[in-house]
């Protein structure tokens, strides 16, 4: 039997959530008239997943099944009740889980017929807390002003639409990229009268928004739909993934840190930044960042290199032909290892983010288009 490899990275795409109509679904589908194909597909098994979780958002794929006329697609449980189907190996969910929350999800493969494979093996993901070590924040008054859109990143880019109404929300799940020593433009679409739009990003991952961490984007009271901008510099630092907290107030406020402080009215959003170097670097081990130092790098004469990068399907690794490699996603979890093919891997079915390849002890980094 041959295995669809299933790959993911550090962005939330594809699959198919609650949002949709999956409530709507049957479980099995319809059996086709006139055939007799009574053989279920085989079963699934579970994949690796590797995407982060965060208090609101899970993800988790699993390889391919097969069948004797062709497999149609896949029914989802959480906990053992049908939650929807897809067409995918991978399933996201974004409504319906709780911060903190073990839940174990299995999978069946259907085919045209109706038939049903068994059950999968149950894969467990736990949602994290909300705030993860960070001071907790939220909005007195959420009615006030509200984003609308966010976008922000380098070579990941995120372009999040919101319209929530809560005080405060967990986008940690989105992850956009920034180079050290870089400048970037954010933006953002907000609603209703606003005076005070902040950014802090903790470059230093001690889980506190310092004073030199704060980028301020001070606007004048307005209404209607309007695009704030701003400028972030990227300090110099070692790679690391670290959070990003939005702070829109609609209310004037003395000057300082307010990173920590509940808004009167307006609202608050985390999300997630990887900030990388501006060359490549080898990373001893991918689970320990801090490991990464200019005093590892290639010899010259024996210079490795990635390419093309950002990368959408065949990554090509020069001076390499049939080594054993590993793929690691930027939280150090492995996802993929196998052999290159004429010094090539094919990284098709990742989904976009940053990863890690590593070819005995030299890691190079990699962004998936």
């Amino acid at each position: 039997m041959k295995k669809q490899l299933f790959l993911t990275g550090m962005l939330l795409v594809g699959g198919i959530s609650l949002a949709s109509a999956n409530h709507h679904q049957s479980e099995k589908s319809p059996k086709a008239s006139g055939t007799a194909d009574v053989t279920p597909p085989t079963v699934p098994d579970a994949g690796p997943t590797a995407t982060p979780p965060s208090s609101n958002t899970l993800q988790f794929g699993w390889y391919a099944s097969s069948d004797n006329v062709g497999v149609t697609g896949y029914n989802v449980y959480k906990n053992g009740v049908y939650i929807g189907t897809t067409t995918s190996t991978i399933y996201t969910i974004k409504t319906g889980l709780s911060p903190s929350t073990t839940y174990t999800f299995t999978v069946k493969a259907k085919d045209a017929a109706g038939n049903l494979s068994a059950a999968s093996k149950g894969i467990k993901l736990t949602t994290t807390s909300v705030f993860q070590g960070y001071c907790s924040i939220t909005s007195n008054d959420p009615s006030g002003p509200k984003f609308i859109n966010f976008k922000y990143g380098g070579a990941v880019k995120v372009n999040n639409t919101s319209t929530f109404n809560a005080g405060f929300r967990d986008y940690t799940a989105l992850i956009g990229s920034m180079g050290t020593q870089g400048t970037y433009t954010m933006s953002s679409s907000t609603l209703n009268d606003k005076r005070n739009y902040e950014v802090y990003i903790d470059f230093n991952n001690n889980k506190v928004f310092e004073n030199n961490e704060v980028f301020k984007m001070k606007t004048t009271a307005n209404s209607g739909v309007t695009t704030v901008t701003g400028s972030i510099v990227i300090p110099n630092i070692p790679m690391t993934q670290t959070r990003m907290r939005v702070r829109l107030s609609g209310t004037d406020e003395a000057p300082g840190n307010h990173s920590c402080t509940n808004v009167k009215t307006g609202q608050v959003a985390d999300y997630t930044v990887y900030i990388y170097g501006s060359d490549d670097r080898i990373v001893v081990n991918p689970k320990d960042l801090s490991s990464e130092t200019d005093k590892l790098k290639i010899p010259t004469s024996t210079d490795i290199k990635v390419y093309p990068n950002p990368v959408k399907d065949v990554l090509t690794i020069s001076n390499m032909d049939s080594e054993e490699y590993k793929i690691f996603n930027m939280e150090g979890k492995q996802i993929s290892s196998g052999k290159l093919v004429r010094g090539s891997a094919n990284v098709s079915s990742l989904v976009k983010g940053v990863y890690m390849i590593q070819i005995g002890k030299v890691s190079k980094r990699f962004i998936k288009d």
